[in-house]
Formats: C-alpha cells, structure tokens, sequence
C-alpha cells in the first residue's frame, strides 16, 4: 500500500491520502512521503 502512495502521490486524493496515513502510517513517514518526489 505504501509503495503504490510513494510511487504516485498524484493518483490519491489529498483527503484519502491523508486518511491512509494517519490511520496506518506514522506521522514522520507522512511527512518523507510528501517532501518525496516521485521518481
């Protein structure tokens, strides 16, 4: 699930993102997520 939001950040809604991550994914991991450009 991580790989899919790190991979395409863009293909997520911003309050469906955010609501993955602040269920399952710790706060410093949301924030790496973010400032992370796709590669």
């Amino acid at each position: 699930m991580i790989r899919s939001v790190t991979a395409a950040p863009e293909a997520i809604d911003t309050h469906q993102l955010d609501a993955i991550l602040s269920t399952a994914v710790p706060v410093h991991v949301r924030y790496r997520i973010e400032v992370v450009p796709p590669t």
